[in-house]
């Protein structure tokens, strides 16, 4: 979709793409590989930890 709009050189990934966009340092492409992956663990094992603390503490009894 992007060289249909006349955008050249563009990397194989879309997250070394963004990285580019966003940062003033550019990535190596041999390090979003790595990154994506602590990424995507990190925020699955806080999405795990916070649904599993909610429901902890929706188990508790009520105390008068």
């Amino acid at each position: 979709m992007k060289e249909q709009l006349s955008e050249s050189a563009l990397p194989h990934s879309f997250i070394k793409y963004l990285w580019d966009k966003l940062f003033p340092t550019p990535i190596s492409p041999k390090a979003v590989v790595p990154l994506t992956f602590i990424a995507f663990f990190t925020a699955l094992t806080a999405a795990l930890y916070f649904r599993w603390a909610e429901k902890k503490k929706l188990d508790l009894p009520i105390e008068d």
